[in-house]
């Protein structure tokens, strides 16, 4: 349980989870149940000569894992990222819709394997399309991965600019287009008819205005004398 400095020959580290002060007399016990010791009932025999600890249990369980980790780390095996995925292997610019977190694995959840974020108009080499919904890309002199579905080959691809939160439920499409009234129209201060909806001013046909956004449930959103106000769309015609 000591880490040495190869180079000067000297401790420079004690792991020590259980504070056991250096020595553990049961660090190796967990050998008692591997193989055919826990047929023969090893760890149960030495248990009713020298009772264990409280905390016997956790120790077995962090001991018997760190010595795998050490066996692992000293084979030098090299971890297949990609095992069990299917890559279409290709060579293409690709950029971000928005801003996407480029990561060392193909793993979501956190951020702790976030390596770089590739913005809009910033590029990266895709080298592979996996068929997990991720992509393989080349970011200065880096292996990462992106989910796909957040990366264009469209280079010239700008992020929507975010609409302005008017306060209200209603959601609008943006359009930039002149508008009239058909004949008459209410010009209102949100887009509903029920109080505490006010009537700020009438449009007339042949009155021109901009309208700058479309919802579903059937309203437009305009500008009025520097206002932004809201009529029923069927009441209004587009002005070539």
């Amino acid at each position: 349980n000591v880490m040495l400095d190869r180079d000067r020959s000297r401790a420079v580290a004690v792991i020590d989870p259980f504070h056991c002060c250096w020595a553990d007399s049961e660090f190796d016990l967990y050998q008692l149940d591997n193989a055919n010791g826990k047929g023969y009932g090893l760890l149960e025999r030495y248990a009713q000569k020298m009772p264990l600890s409280e905390d016997f249990e956790a120790k077995r369980r962090f001991y018997e894992l760190y010595t795998e980790v050490a066996h692992y780390h000293d084979a030098q095996v090299e971890v297949n990222l990609e095992a069990g995925v299917t890559f279409e292997e290709v060579n293409e610019q690709v950029t971000s819709k928005d801003v996407t977190n480029l990561r060392s694995t193909m793993r979501q959840g956190d951020d702790s394997n976030v390596a770089a974020k590739l913005r809009n108009g910033e590029t990266a080499i895709r080298t592979g399309v996996g068929n997990n919904g991720w992509s393989r890309v080349e970011y200065e002199g880096q292996t990462l991965y992106a989910v796909s579905s957040y990366l264009t080959t469209d280079l010239g691809c700008q992020t929507p600019a975010e609409e302005p939160d008017d306060g209200f439920k209603t959601k609008f499409t943006p359009v930039t287009e002149n508008v009239t009234a058909k004949d008459v129209t209410n010009l209102r201060d949100r887009p509903s008819v029920e109080e505490p909806s006010a009537v700020v001013i009438q449009l007339h046909n042949g009155e021109v205005i901009a309208r700058t956004g479309v919802s579903e449930p059937g309203w437009s959103r305009v500008e009025y004398n520097g206002q932004t106000l809201y009529c029923i769309s069927s009441y209004l015609e587009v002005v070539e």
